[in-house]
């Protein structure tokens, strides 16, 4: 039988890659609107 507290901690390793993942994909896709809004920004200035 496994303790409750590495259960624990297994439980708590998987949720932070979760997390993880989730934060870095809502990254990639916001990651293309800052770029266009950027050039823009860059054209816009000059």
């Amino acid at each position: 039988m496994m303790k409750p507290n590495s259960n624990f901690t297994i439980i708590t390793v998987i949720y932070l890659i979760c997390w993880i993942l989730r934060w870095t994909g809502i990254y990639f896709e916001l990651l293309p609107i800052f770029g266009i809004l950027l050039m823009a920004a860059s054209l816009l200035g000059k």
